[in-house]
């Protein structure tokens, strides 16, 4: 069983929610931990396929798994309320011995680390799969579900045991990160 799952800007696509929830259904996670962006795609974006805020909604709140909604910067109170959740600005754990911070990355990235020391810090928010070391410390960008850029295919992650792995949504793995 997958300790964490971690997905990111859904941007409303209902196509790419479907996905997620397949994924969740096969990697079995005790935890899944969104990055934000949830239902809506901001001024920038085009709108995603299958754009349906509320279906959308729907589908996440049927997940049966613990869940955590990290704030991006295209949420807002409305999408706390449908959810039924507050979305904090960060969210951190602990998995395989390693600290670990998850936040949408508008605020927290490699050019504006945290304050505190974290083993990894998981984000999204420019939608790209990327990996960097910056101090010590990894730093997972994870592509949007649902609008990716820079040559990117949409991801997940999942992280198990002082590992992460950013997959694909068929559950490929596309690269092994040690944390």
């Amino acid at each position: 069983m997958t300790e964490i799952l971690v997905a990111t800007d859904l941007h409303g696509s209902l196509a790419r929610a479907k996905d997620l929830a397949k994924a969740i259904e096969r990697e079995k996670p005790a935890l899944f931990v969104f990055l934000g962006d949830l239902n809506y795609n901001g001024a920038r974006n085009p709108l995603t396929d299958g754009y349906s805020p509320k279906e959308v909604t729907a589908l996440i709140n049927e997940l049966k798994v613990p869940s955590v909604f990290v704030k991006g910067n295209c949420d807002s109170e409305v999408d706390e309320t449908v959810i039924g959740k507050p979305f904090p600005e960060y969210y951190s754990a602990v998995s395989g011995g390693k600290k670990i911070l998850f936040t949408h990355g508008h605020r927290i990235n490699p050019d504006s680390p945290p304050d505190e020391h974290y083993d990894a810090v998981f984000y999204g928010h420019t939608h790209v799969n990327a990996v960097w070391k910056v101090g010590g410390v990894t730093f997972v960008n994870i592509s949007s579900l649902s609008l990716p850029k820079g040559g990117s295919e949409p991801a997940y992650a999942v992280i198990e045991d002082g590992f992460a792995f950013i997959k694909n949504l068929q559950g490929s793995i596309i690269e092994r990160i040690e944390l």
